[in-house]
């Protein structure tokens, strides 16, 4: 549920799990978020403003190595979904096998069951740095909102230049919008400033971009000091990792 005095209109849907679970697709290796957020960076022009050499995806990151680098630059690719939610995206999406010959098999898991899972924007939301910090600092149990919670705290902690993706499609459910794109920067810091601020408290001196899609675009973000701005967007069709993973997605076809 988003903020209805936004844009009461607006939907958002996560992605398949082929999209954002590495290696989900038995048999395929271009199953990697990794791989299309490297290729979005190369296609960004604000970025190329930037950093000038072309990013390079590091298949060995054991060390704390950054997941892309653009010279001595190097960025951490991180997905803004909770725990339980993208375990329930694993559990209840259809299995799915490519064969060698390009053949296509989905399959259904043996048990069917319901799975509990936080939404992560609505448990952030209304929530000031103070109490978050709050949170961070509990003993709670194991699994549950909290826990997502902390995870996601941990995470926004992390010392390196990030890259955060909210791996959900943004649309409106009746009719476009001239301003859909801000509508939904404006969702977004709603939900998330909040936790924006206290990653800009914890490291100050680190960049934080902030990635997600609103109909067939990326929308990418800077957060400086918890506030979201739009720096621009970039068509999904620029990445052809994300343009190759559409075929195991009814959304996309």
């Amino acid at each position: 549920m988003l903020d209805p005095n936004l844009n009461p209109d607006l939907k958002f849907r996560i992605l398949e799990a082929p999209f954002i679970i590495k290696n989900y697709v038995n048999g395929e290796d271009k199953c990697n978020y990794e791989f299309y957020l490297t290729e979005l960076l190369n296609n960004s022009k604000w970025i190329k403003q930037i950093h000038t050499e072309k990013f390079e995806w590091k298949e060995e990151q054991s060390n704390g190595e950054c997941d892309a680098c653009s010279g001595d630059y190097g960025i951490d690719f991180k997905l803004i979904a909770s725990k339980t939610k993208l375990q329930a995206k694993s559990i209840c999406s259809m299995i799915v096998t490519r064969f060698a010959d390009g053949g296509i098999l989905y399959s259904a898991h043996n048990e069917v069951r319901s799975v509990q899972s936080t939404r992560l924007n609505a448990a952030l939301r209304n929530k000031s740095p103070k109490e978050l910090e709050k949170i961070r600092n509990s003993e709670i149990k194991k699994y549950g909102v909290e826990n997502d919670i902390i995870t996601f705290l941990k995470t926004l902690e992390k010392n390196k230049d990030l890259l955060l993706f909210y791996p959900y499609v943004f649309f409106f459910e009746k009719k476009d919008y001239k301003n859909g794109k801000e509508i939904v920067v404006e969702s977004l810091q709603y939900d998330f400033g909040q936790a924006m601020l206290y990653r800009s408290q914890k490291v100050p001196d680190k960049d934080t971009l902030f990635l997600t899609i609103y109909s067939t675009d990326f929308i990418l973000m800077n957060v400086e000091d918890g506030k979201f701005v739009l720096v621009e967007t970039i068509s999904t069709s620029k990445c052809e990792t994300f343009e190759y993973l559409k075929m195991y997605s009814d959304i996309w076809r």
